[in-house]
């Protein structure tokens, strides 16, 4: 009897032993998931020039520009990590190259709004990157320029109710962007039926990292 009552505790503690490292190693396989989320609102801010290669624009009061990479960009990559950017005192014109971001091995050219000269760099932005992520408007631009001529440098931007239409169109495109190039991972990137998810660009294959560059960071009529 007492054999058996033995015998009996044995198998009860292996059972729960086992158990205990099933349901361990089922936690650690649920927290090892992604998180997917859905782009926020994207918002196009009082004061902010937006250009057509989703870069923008925010005349200071003393003359200077700053610059940085708009938010349907930095939500569709998210994941930045490396920002370079031109030397001071480099003069560029509009829609050239001020800087890339790195994202997952890609590097993608961020072209400026206006032409003008930079003088200053965020060097926040650039030691942490995830400023750009989450404060795209305030904390997260990348550089600050004098412009070649102020005026003749925004006419081509787009302010408040235009770049509002504007952003909510882009944002439509980049949906539909997504779906033409669905696979069974991007699926993921566009579970909700609605949004993209954060970080929607990851999913695509080299080819498709090339398309979203000519599409969305190049100037363009749409």
């Amino acid at each position: 009897m007492t054999a058996l009552l033995v015998i009996a505790l044995i198998v009860l503690f292996v059972a729960i032993d086992g158990t205990r490292l099933y349901l361990r190693r089922n936690a650690q396989a649920i927290q090892s998931l992604p998180v997917f989320r859905a782009f926020r609102n994207l918002e196009t801010p009082l004061g902010i020039f937006f250009d057509r290669s989703h870069t923008w624009a925010k005349l200071s009061e003393s003359g200077e520009f700053k610059v940085g990479v708009d938010e349907l960009v930095l939500q569709a990559v998210k994941d930045v990590s490396k920002v370079e950017l031109a030397a001071s005192g480099t003069t560029v014109q509009r829609g050239e190259k001020i800087g890339t971001l790195t994202v997952k091995g890609n590097k993608y050219s961020i072209k400026s709004p206006i032409s003008g000269t930079v003088i200053s760099h965020n060097e926040s932005a650039v030691n942490s990157p995830a400023t750009l992520y989450e404060d795209p408007y305030f904390g997260g631009w990348l550089v600050k320029m004098w412009p070649t001529e102020a005026k003749e440098g925004i006419k081509n931007l787009m302010l408040g109710e235009s770049a509002k239409k504007w952003m909510e169109k882009e944002m439509q495109r980049f949906t539909d962007f997504l779906a033409q190039r669905a696979t069974p991972a991007l699926g993921e990137a566009l579970a909700d039926g609605a949004r993209p998810v954060m970080g929607a660009v990851n999913f695509l294959d080299e080819r498709g990292w090339k398309e979203f560059e000519n599409e969305f960071l190049k100037e363009n009529d749409n």
